[in-house]
């Protein structure tokens, strides 16, 4: 196992989230790779001070303020300040989608339709030839 495999793992290898293969891989590495195991207690020492501290609710308005922020980024597209809904600006692509299918499906229609009629003459001229081919005889 590389070097980048092994350090990709680190956080599942810590929570113990690994198959036991793969665990003994990393362990089998980071016992003969003195830079891995290195860069493992390091990232382990840091992982341990991040769950020491201690837990900060949120601010109350971090909802709104995040939805402020993207409402003036997109310019009123998400988020809108009114609640309803601003059809010109924003169509859903579902209506669109079926908007194109339904035309497709139509196209198929007429062409399936137009090919038909084609060969209904072709039928009919066949037929005449083939009775003036007996009035001949």
């Amino acid at each position: 196992m590389d070097h980048e495999t092994v350090m990709d793992l680190f956080s599942e290898y810590m929570e113990g989230d690994l198959d036991p293969e793969r665990d003994a891989q990393v362990r089998e590495h980071l016992a003969g790779c003195k830079q891995c195991e290195k860069e493992y207690e390091q990232f382990r020492a840091t992982f341990e001070t991040m769950r020491s501290l201690p837990s900060v609710p949120p601010p109350e308005d971090l909802d709104k303020n995040i939805k402020r922020r993207i409402r003036s980024r997109s310019r009123g597209k998400f988020f809108a300040a009114t609640h309803e809904p601003n059809i010109v600006y924003r169509v859903p692509y579902e209506f669109i989608s079926l908007i194109l299918i339904l035309i497709a499906l139509m196209c198929l229609y007429v062409m399936t339709m137009i090919t038909d009629l084609e060969q209904v003459p072709q039928k009919t001229r066949d037929k005449d030839k083939g009775s003036d081919i007996q009035n001949i005889h």
